[in-house]
C-alpha cells in the first residue's frame, strides 16, 4: 500500500497511528491529517514526522500538517478537544500566517489563544483562510528561507489586540512626556511650531507706530494700531490652534510603544535586563495587532519584559503597587483649555490606574524606578503601595478595570 501511494496509484492513505507511526517510511507524503486524540510529545512528533521527512527526489517539497479539532460553545466540556490541540502544539515551532516562526497553537493562527478556543461563529472564516494558506506552498517555502543565516534563539514576545485601535494610541515613534503634579508636558516641536509672520507683523506694526508718533503723523498712527490689532488677533488664533494640537496629543491614549519603553527602561534601571527602551521592537501585524519584543537580550530577559508589559496593559488585579496615568480631555471650554495648553502643558482632568509589574513591585525602590520611567514616557504620578489606605482605596474602586480594553497574548518566536 505504501508503494501504491508513493507511486501515485492513490492520493490518500487512511490508517491508524500504530500502522502509520514510527518506522513507516514514505518521504513523498506532502500532507497529514491528524484525527487522533493523543497528546504525548513522542506520539505527536512521530505522527507529524510522517509528512515532514525530506524527500531526496524532491528538494522543493513542502509538507502541510492538519489537526482536526471540535469545539462546542454550548457544552460545559466543549473546549476539551481544543485543550488537546494546545497540548499537541506546545513547544512545537512552525510558521504562522504572518511568516513568523512561532511556538504553540499561535502558529496555526496568530489570533489563537492557549486559554480559550475562538468562537464557533468564526470557524467558517478561519477554515477558509487556512485552506487558502495551505495552497500557497511556494510562499511557505520562501518564508522558511531554508539555507539562509538565522539566529538560533527563541524570543518571547507579547501581542496586543485592541478592540479599538484608538484605545492604545498610534505606532509612531514614542515621544516622551514630562508629567507635572497634575499635567502633561508634550515634547513634540511639530505640535508647538507656529508660522512666524504674525509675530513679524506685530513687530512691524509696533515699529511703524513708534515712528509715526515720533514723526507726528496721526493717520499713520491709526494704521499702526490696525496692524497691531490684526497681528494680536492672528497670534491669539494661532496660539489657540497650537493649544488644540497639544490637547489632541495629550488626550490620545499612550501608544503600546510608550508603555513598552517605560517598562524596558524600568527593568534596565533595576538591573533586570541588559537593555532598555532602545531595544524595544514594535511592529503591526496584518490583522491589526501589535507585536512587541525586547531585542538583543536573552530569552529570560525578553520573557520578563513581555510579562511586565502584559501586566501593565491588562486589567487591574491585586498588584503590590499601582501607578496613576494622567488623562486629559478638552472639557466643555475648548477655547480656554486650548489657550492654557498653548505652551505645551495640558492639565489633567482625570486619572486611571495601572499595575506596577510584579517583578518591579517587589519593593519600594523598584516601584519608584518604574514610576520614574512611567512619568517620562507616559505621564503620571508616584507609585502607590496597595497595602496603604490610599492604595487599598484604589484597588477597591478600580479592581478588575481594564485601562486599555485590549487582549494580550504571550508568544515565543524563533529566528
Amino acid at each position: 500500500m505504501t508503494d501504491f501511494l508513493t507511486s501515485g496509484g492513490t492520493r490518500v492513505l487512511v490508517g491508524t497511528r500504530g500502522l502509520l507511526g514510527e518506522g513507516w517510511d514514505a518521504p513523498a507524503v506532502t500532507g497529514l491529517v491528524d484525527l487522533t486524540a493523543v497528546t504525548t510529545t513522542t506520539a505527536v512528533t512521530q505522527t507529524r514526522g510522517r509528512a515532514l521527512r525530506v524527500d531526496p527526489s524532491w528538494r522543493e517539497k513542502v509538507a502541510v500538517n492538519w489537526t482536526v479539532v471540535c469545539v462546542a460553545d454550548d457544552h460545559p466540556r466543549g473546549a476539551n478537544d481544543w485543550d488537546r490541540l494546545v497540548r499537541k502544539h506546545a513547544g512545537y515551532l512552525a510558521l504562522d500566517q504572518t511568516g513568523e516562526v512561532t511556538d504553540g497553537v499561535a502558529h496555526c493562527d496568530s489570533r489563537f489563544s492557549a486559554f480559550a478556543p475562538p468562537s464557533t461563529a468564526d470557524f467558517d472564516a478561519l477554515n477558509a483562510e487556512m485552506v487558502v494558506r495551505s495552497q500557497r506552498r511556494h510562499e511557505t517555502a520562501e518564508a522558511w528561507a531554508v539555507g539562509t543565516e538565522y539566529v538560533d534563539a527563541a524570543v518571547p514576545a507579547i501581542r496586543v489586540l485592541a478592540a479599538e485601535r484608538s484605545r492604545v494610541g498610534s505606532v509612531r515613534e514614542p515621544a516622551p512626556v514630562v508629567a507635572g503634579p497634575t499635567s502633561l508636558v508634550i515634547r513634540d516641536d511639530s505640535l508647538l511650531a507656529d508660522r512666524p509672520w504674525p509675530a513679524l507683523l506685530l513687530g512691524t506694526g509696533c515699529l511703524f507706530g513708534v515712528g509715526a508718533l515720533v514723526a507726528g503723523h496721526a493717520a499713520f498712527v491709526g494704521l499702526a494700531l490696525v496692524l497691531v490689532t490684526l497681528a494680536w488677533f492672528v497670534l491669539r488664533v494661532q496660539r489657540e490652534a497650537r493649544g488644540m494640537r497639544v490637547l489632541a496629543a495629550a488626550s490620545t491614549p499612550p501608544s503600546v510603544a510608550q508603555v513598552a519603553c517605560a517598562v524596558a527602561d524600568a527593568l534596565h534601571a533595576a538591573g533586570l535586563t541588559s537593555a532598555g527602551s532602545s531595544a524595544v521592537g514594535l511592529q503591526v501585524e496584518p490583522g491589526g495587532e501589535y507585536r512587541c519584543v525586547l531585542g538583543g537580550v536573552g530569552e529570560q530577559e525578553a520573557a520578563a519584559f513581555a510579562v511586565a508589559v502584559d501586566e501593565v496593559m491588562g486589567p487591574l488585579g491585586t498588584p503590590r503597587y499601582v501607578v496613576p496615568r494622567w488623562v486629559v480631555s478638552p472639557g466643555p471650554w475648548p477655547t480656554r483649555a486650548a489657550l492654557a495648553a498653548a505652551s505645551g502643558r495640558a492639565l489633567a482632568t482625570a486619572e486611571t490606574w495601572h499595575a506596577v509589574p510584579t517583578v518591579l513591585g517587589a519593593n519600594a525602590r523598584r516601584a519608584g524606578m518604574f514610576a520614574t520611567a512611567w512619568r517620562h514616557w507616559v505621564g503620571g504620578g508616584e507609585a502607590v503601595f496597595t497595602g496603604s489606605p490610599e492604595g487599598a482605596g484604589v484597588l477597591a474602586a478600580q479592581s478588575g478595570s481594564d485601562p486599555f480594553a485590549v487582549t494580550t497574548l504571550m508568544r515565543r518566536h524563533w529566528g
